[in-house]
């Protein structure tokens, strides 16, 4: 646990070991994806991975566009799904 890299879930505050919590980035595209390899090129946001976490982040969307210095995002179907965000 010593070399572990902890980071802060954007929804509940937790800190946790990178591992354990899904890494959010934008693509290209302007999308934001769920990175589960956390491979994606550039800035990533933390969530943990459950439900409470995961249907508080529709309310978290400032705080996500400023961890990942975006102006805009697109929310992935995955994303929307998991989240439960209506199409707008």
């Amino acid at each position: 646990m010593a070399g572990d890299v902890l980071r802060t879930c954007l929804a509940c505050g937790r800190k946790q070991g990178k591992a354990a919590l899904l890494r959010l980035a934008g693509d290209d595209g302007g999308v934001l994806v769920i990175d589960r390899k956390q491979r994606l090129a550039g800035r990533g946001a933390y969530c943990c991975d459950n439900t409470f976490c995961l249907r508080k982040l529709p309310r978290c969307r400032k705080r996500i566009l400023r961890a990942l210095r975006r102006e805009d995002l697109v929310w992935s179907e995955e994303l929307k799904v998991l989240s439960g965000v209506s199409d707008e």
